[in-house]
């Protein structure tokens, strides 16, 4: 009876008490899916961030202690102990780079007979590496992503 009574005046034409409950029902999926994305990013650019700081602080290690920077095994052990917030499956990996006349950038030392080449410049490089798996799977997005960081500095020149 309160329905015709309703319709008779109009009213139930303008009623607008669930708008806000059906609005809320339409945005809410595509809300939790941008928030599901911005944790995804978020923490990419964390391991990102490790990654390089780890990388840095291996050839930091190398730079300050000139003694030991010249023993890889210790500048990798400084970097994987640098990168232990990082997931399992992260690798560190340190070389020796070379410039002949400061040309940048380095490339790999190259051996030779004669000795090294007059007025070569000795770098280390220091690289993490490793794969993120993201927590949620998205369709059309890969399922792992390379992640790395690497950086080199000057050791000594000849």
């Amino acid at each position: 009876m309160r329905i015709q009574a309703l319709l008779k005046k109009g009213r139930m034409l303008r009623c607008d008490a669930g708008a806000a409950l059906v609005e809320f029902a339409l945005l809410l999926p595509p809300l939790i899916f941008m928030w599901m994305g911005i944790i995804e990013v978020g923490r990419y650019m964390a391991y990102a961030t490790l990654a390089q700081a780890s990388a840095r602080a291996g050839t930091e290690y190398g730079i300050i202690n000139l003694m030991y920077g010249h023993d890889l095994t210790n500048v990798t052990s400084w970097a994987t102990s640098d990168a232990q917030y990082l997931p399992a499956g992260f690798t560190v990996t340190s070389k020796y780079l070379c410039s002949v006349n400061g040309v940048l950038p380095p490339t790999a030392c190259v051996a030779s007979k004669t000795g090294p080449p007059v007025n070569n410049v000795y770098y280390i490089q220091v690289t993490v590496t490793g794969t993120y798996a993201p927590w949620f799977s998205y369709p059309g997005i890969a399922s792992s992503v390379k992640v790395s960081g690497s950086t080199y500095t000057l050791v000594s020149d000849q």
